[in-house]
């Protein structure tokens, strides 16, 4: 049955994903209201929402672009599934994409997962992990279509992505993808995570449980009379709040309290819309008669307003707002029922405090607050995500930016030729049923959208064409937003701005930029600027911030960071050690600087700070990391042992040059074959008793096998030299007798 995957699925395959970094803003913990799917602005009716409160204000908000897009993007990278295998498309993981092919992904952050479906045949399809920052495969795993389609949630619980799968949930590694364990499943066709609970819901029931028991809070069956409101009832409405889970087709859903499952209205409801702290808002029909409900947070019914208009669909609002619902282009207010506006805008999308509506060709900007209008333009597409500053719209001509305050167009990016683009890890991504394409962002962080006022007000205010930027004088602020490797480096993208208000013009020829974390060096060398100046923008007028790759070679960096965010301890220290020449004053280029990374001319530490004290540290710090792994996946297995140094050792290295190996040179070839080889892992020999000699760092391959000339066949292939690269097992439940098996 699987034969025509043979050649390149085995469940579980690839390289595990990074762990995701601490404090990292693609944490789970962090969500305040997620409108998942891009659908919830383009009109269709899958949608899943979550609440929360921890998230800071001020910062993005899930289901937000995470950072900001200024100026037109480019494509960073393509995942096409014809790599993978043939005859493959994508398929987003959930019923209704599943029913009709449709293309698209999943953002858990690090990863987009996305399964790929044989074209024109019942065979099982493969789940699909793709790194966020390189579209490589992280790993690809068969998941079983019928009885039921697989659907996955949007969200992992305790490093677990729960899917269902023919008859039961399945819980995959994030690491691997291999199944962790299944729990059976009823007539229920999606699930999801909310905190450390999964819900599962279907037409006849809902649970809501733990990764361990899906019923364990509570199982609840419903009626099975499907919604009186018309609707073709191939289109599923599901969401999930602290306060209610619903589930159901385009034509009605049960609405049920998700802390007992109990129905809190006895009606199914149409065209729902989760406003978060205040409540819930839908449609109910009756024969003809058509009506909105409008329920609190407890799930009292407050009011109901008669006719037949559309609920505004709501997205990128907090548990805080307190502003009206919309219905049929009226607002009202959701304490007293007052209406306090109305426009012709039935069917209006509401991204923070900004209404648009799409009428005969137009697009209208509305003020949500007042009904103001605020601006019109020609309709440039579907409103499908935004960035807080900017809506990004798809049409079959590609996608456009406009700018939230003023309509105006930012840009417009013709190369994505669908309409199928959403947010994926730092940036967005356009998903085609043959491909996944990245676009990384050209700007800064986002943040939540703020207060809105008339577009002529915003344009007066802005002091727009006034772009030109001064040298500042003192050296600018940045922050780093992304972390990846070539085969000899590290690659941090920083968001930078200038320490002055009317921007800056950095043409130092030496300008230290060290990063640290937790008092420890992660990356530090001398950037040269003087043949090609950066220009900062203004921060009086704009955003402030533009986005830029840094190169580290070896040498310059002394850790890798273990996710592809920061960490929130990390601080970036900027020093000024050359002399600045060119150009006074000019503008900033009208795209972002993007292209090859500026590559640091020389490695140079902060004062007080030596290279093998950092080193050494270095050292502790990442054998301290891999521990954990080679505990639980390399111990008492062979292994390839491709390096063994310990300080002041007189040796060769690879090339057969004769070293004395201080900390600084162990750590540096340790990194080199870390970027090298996947999955590398550096143990420190005092910490197993399969090592007898102390003081020893030592290097693994991480490739385990069950016996040791299958270990050594790897350092053949690999062309590392005899006496550099044997098999080893290491372990703490042994001593070295019998662990060790020399190459011929």
């Amino acid at each position: 049955m699987f034969g025509r995957y043979e050649e390149t699925v085995r469940a579980g395959e690839g390289v595990s994903a990074p762990p995701r970094a601490p404090g990292s803003l693609l944490t789970p913990t962090l969500l305040i209201f997620l409108t998942v799917s891009a659908l919830v602005l383009t009109g269709g009716v899958v949608a899943v929402y979550f609440e929360s409160a921890s998230r800071g204000a001020g910062q993005a908000l899930p289901g937000q672009l995470r950072n900001t897009y200024p100026t037109m993007p480019t494509a960073e990278w393509k995942a096409e599934a014809a790599k993978v295998a043939t005859n493959l498309v994508y398929v987003r993981p959930d019923p209704t994409s599943m029913q009709y092919l449709s293309p698209g992904f999943i953002d858990l952050g690090d990863l987009l997962i996305s399964t790929l479906v044989v074209k024109n045949s019942d065979v099982d399809p493969l789940l699909v992990a793709i790194d966020s920052r390189t579209g490589a495969v992280r790993w690809q795993t068969l998941i079983e279509m019928y009885p039921h389609k697989p659907s996955c949630a949007t969200q992992a619980v305790n490093g677990l992505l729960p899917c269902i799968g023919g008859d039961a949930v399945h819980f995959f590694r994030l690491s691997d993808g291999t199944v962790d364990h299944a729990l059976p499943v009823g007539e229920v066709s999606r699930v999801e995570v909310i905190g450390a609970d999964v819900v599962t819901a279907g037409y006849r029931e809902m649970s809501r449980g733990t990764p361990e028991n899906l019923t364990a809070r509570w199982h609840r069956t419903y009626p099975q009379e499907p919604g009186d409101c018309p609707g073709s009832g191939d289109s599923q409405q599901f969401g999930v709040t602290d306060r209610f889970i619903y589930f159901g087709s385009d034509v009605g859903a049960v609405v049920a309290d998700a802390a007992t499952g109990q129905q809190v209205i006895d009606s199914q409801l149409q065209g729902i819309a989760v406003y978060p702290g205040q409540g819930l808002v839908g449609r109910r029909c009756s024969g003809t008669t058509v009506e909105t409900v409008v329920l609190d947070e407890s799930g009292r019914t407050l009011r109901t307003h008669a006719g037949d208009g559309w609920p505004a669909r709501p997205s990128l609002l907090t548990k805080q707002d307190r502003g009206p619902y919309v219905i049929g282009g009226r607002a009202y207010d959701f304490a007293r029922g007052a209406e306090q506006w109305s426009v012709d805008a039935d069917g209006a999308r509401m991204v923070g405090d900004l209404i648009l509506a799409v009428e005969s060709g137009t697009m209208t900007g509305y003020n949500r607050n007042t009904g103001e209008q605020m601006w019109a333009t020609a309709t440039p597409g579907d409103p499908v995500t935004s960035d807080g500053e900017r809506v990004l719209c798809s049409s079959d001509s590609g996608v456009t930016a406009v700018e939230m305050r003023t309509g105006r167009t930012a840009w417009t990016q013709h190369s994505v030729t669908s309409r199928g683009i959403a947010p994926a890890g730092t940036g967005f991504a356009e998903g085609t049923a043959d491909s996944i394409i990245f676009y990384p962002p050209t700007g800064g962080a986002a943040h939540a959208p703020g207060p809105l006022t008339t577009g002529v007000a915003a344009s007066e205010n802005s002091a727009e064409g006034s772009r030109l930027v001064t040298k500042c004088g003192k050296v600018p602020v940045l922050r780093p937003v992304s972390y990846r490797t070539d085969t000899g480096a590290l690659i941090v993208k920083f968001e930078i701005k200038a320490a002055c208000s009317t921007g800056d013009v950095v043409s130092t020829s030496a300008l230290r930029i060290t990063v640290t974390a937790g008092g420890q060096v992660i990356a530090s060398g001398v950037f040269d600027f003087g043949d090609s100046p950066m220009y900062l923008p203004r921060t009086d007028n704009s955003a402030g911030t533009t986005l830029r790759e840094f190169r580290y070679p070896l040498g310059s960096f002394w850790q890798l960071p273990t996710g592809s965010g920061p960490s929130g301890d990390q601080v970036v220290e900027c020093e000024d050690q050359g002399t600045s020449r060119g150009p006074e004053r000019g503008e900033p280029p009208s795209t972002s600087a993007g292209g090859t990374p500026l590559t640091a001319v020389r490695s140079v530490l902060p004062a007080g700070k030596d290279s093998d004290t950092v080193s050494l540290a270095a050292l502790r710090a990442r054998a301290d990391a891999d521990k954990a792994t080679v505990a639980a996946d390399l111990a008492d297995r062979w292994v390839p042992q491709i390096s063994s140094k310990r300080v002041n050792l007189v040796a060769p290295d690879v090339d057969g040059q004769m070293v004395t190996w201080y900390a600084t040179d162990i750590l540096n070839q340790h990194l080199r074959m870390r970027l090298q080889y996947p999955n590398v892992r550096l143990v420190w020999s005092n910490e197993w008793r399969s090592f007898d000699l102390d003081g020893w760092w030592v290097t693994l391959a991480g490739v385990t096998s069950t016996d040791a000339d299958s270990a050594n066949r790897w350092c053949d292939s690999n062309g590392i030299p005899t006496d550099e690269c044997f098999a080893k097992i290491v372990s703490n439940s042994r001593d070295s007798t019998g662990t060790t098996r020399y190459r011929r």
